[in-house]
Parts: C-alpha cells; structure tokens; sequence
C-alpha cells in the first residue's frame, strides 16, 4: 500500500475522538443559572461531526421553554483544519437556519428565508465549528496576545467575526488541572 501523503493523511487534532462538554447559561449578575448546553463531537481524522443543544432549565424553562440545536458536520484537512460541509439550526423543534459548503465551486449556499449563494472565502466557518477550529489554530499557542479573523455563516448572514488570543488559564478540574 502506498504511504499517506499529508493531504490524505488524517490530521492530528488537539480533541479526543469523541467529546461532550456541558455549559451552565447564566444571567445577570448574580450568575443565575437559566439553562445549560451541552457540545458533542466525534471525528476520526479525516471527518467530524459537532452538535450542541442549549435549553433552558430549571424555574426559567417554567417561565420560557426554549430549546436550540445546531449541527455541523465536514472534513478536517491537514493545513486548513475543520472544512464544513453543512451547518443546520433548529429552535423549539422548527427547522431554522442552515448553510452549505461547496469549496470545489467555492460557494456558500445560505437557506434563511430565500435560499441564496454567496462566495465562499478560504477557511470559512460556521457558528459551531468556528469555536473548535479556533481551538484547532490556536493550540500550542503559547502568546500572549494574538488576533485572528474567520469569516462565519449563522446560515442567514456570512460575515468577518475577530477574534483576540488573551492568553491561557488553568482550570481545576475534577481530574485535576
């Protein structure tokens, strides 16, 4: 069999294979817990898939039940990191908004309302993976500072999002730090 060449290679990636972190939603500040999401991937090094679901708990989802989900799925290349192939958005069980990635044509089809096309720029993102390719490009970065623009489709809007590295902060952890 012939040797992986770095493009057919899979890409080494800072996250385990398959993950779930869950988020408290707070507000105001008393840091009053409103609701959690909780983020899942899985990848195997050429693929990935990303969702999260952020609902309200507790005495607020008595108040105001509301449940958003969103999904991500594509490619992870070698030089480029995450390159997303669909983006999908769901509110309270209703469809929402939700993007397609097409980079041989280098298109970014948006299905918000009137399906539209709009180029699509290198390292282009959507709101969940922008998150983890961050992570991804940002790894072993041990700067201080440091400045970084993706531009990120919600589905309905494709748009410049900037983004500053402040630095690293150690978390206590229950396996520690």
């Amino acid at each position: 069999p012939a040797t992986p060449t770095a493009s057919t290679a899979p890409a080494e990636s800072p996250l385990p294979r398959r993950g779930m972190i869950r988020f408290a939603v707070v507000k105001g500040d008393q840091n009053f817990v409103i609701g959690q999401a909780l983020h899942r991937w899985t990848h195997d090094g050429k693929t990935y898939m990303l969702s999260t679901v952020t609902e309200t708990t507790g005495v607020a989802a008595m108040f105001r039940a509301v449940r958003i989900t969103q999904a991500s799925n594509g490619e992870i290349d070698a030089q480029q990191g995450l390159r997303p192939r669909a983006f999908h958005t769901e509110k309270n069980g209703v469809a929402g908004d939700s993007a397609g990635f097409d980079w041989q044509n280098m298109k970014l089809t948006l299905s918000s309302g009137a399906q539209r096309e709009v180029a699509l720029q290198p390292g282009a993102q959507d709101m969940l993976s922008m998150f983890y390719q961050l992570a991804a490009t940002t790894a072993g970065q041990h700067a201080t500072t440091g400045h970084n623009d993706l531009m990120v489709t919600t589905g309905r809007k494709f748009e410049r999002y900037g983004f500053d590295l402040l630095g690293e902060e150690r978390l206590r952890l229950k396996l520690g730090q």
